[in-house]
């Protein structure tokens, strides 16, 4: 699981890219994050660094400098307000996705394969019901909103007081969305929910990380 921090969550990248170059020497071989870990959950930014690894399939090299870029364009403009710093966040991750061959408008779950099998889950909250909530790229007992990777990422990331919140959905069932940040920070007991709702409670858990943004 990844928590929340904004820029901070860059610091999550640099651990894990330790890990990896471990990973890659007892394997002898490159090895991306969606190879090793079979669910990734993050909130906040970091959801937006799971969407990378996970959904997206990039190695952490790759995943580090989309984050900087994004990082250093929407918060690196003097006198931006939250809506305009979302309208650029979104425009961010659109090149991304451009620069990777996916279409803007494709979906976090059932439109891309890129990540042979990695399960990501991203928290979210309702503007107007508190309580954490989750976009995933795969099936669940657990109805979700299957929303563009765009406005996965935009969603989570809603921290309010840094970026407006994002409306989803479509006429009567349309909902106004914030980061799960306040409240939800440290995703792990969500991270073991899902796992426990996707591989069973009879399945052994063999390593479960943690990356803070402190």
């Amino acid at each position: 699981s990844t928590d929340g921090g904004d820029t901070r969550c860059f610091s999550q990248l640099l651990i894990l890219e330790e890990l990896m170059h471990r990973l890659e020497y007892d394997h002898g071989r490159p090895v991306r994050p969606c190879e090793f870990f079979h669910s990734i959950t993050g909130v906040g930014a970091a959801g937006a660094i799971a969407v990378f690894l996970g959904v997206l399939g990039m190695t952490v090299a790759e995943a580090t400098g989309a984050f900087i870029g994004i990082c250093e364009r929407v918060f690196g403009v003097e006198a931006c307000n939250d809506k305009l710093r979302s309208e650029r966040l979104g425009l961010e991750i659109k090149d991304v996705l451009e620069k990777l061959g996916v279409p803007s408008t494709t979906r976090l779950a059932g439109d891309i394969e890129r990540s042979v099998g990695c399960r990501v889950s991203i928290c979210y909250s309702s503007a107007s019901i508190a309580g954490c909530r989750m976009f995933r790229n795969y099936q669940s007992k657990r109805s979700s909103y299957n929303p563009t990777i765009v406005e996965a990422v935009i969603a989570c990331w809603a921290t309010p007081g840094l970026f407006s919140s994002i409306f989803i959905g479509n006429g009567p069932q349309q909902e106004e969305i914030i980061s799960a940040v306040n409240g939800f920070n440290n995703p792990t007991l969500q991270a073991v929910q899902e796992a426990r709702e996707l591989y069973g409670d009879n399945r052994a858990l063999s390593a479960l990380l943690s990356l803070g943004s402190g």
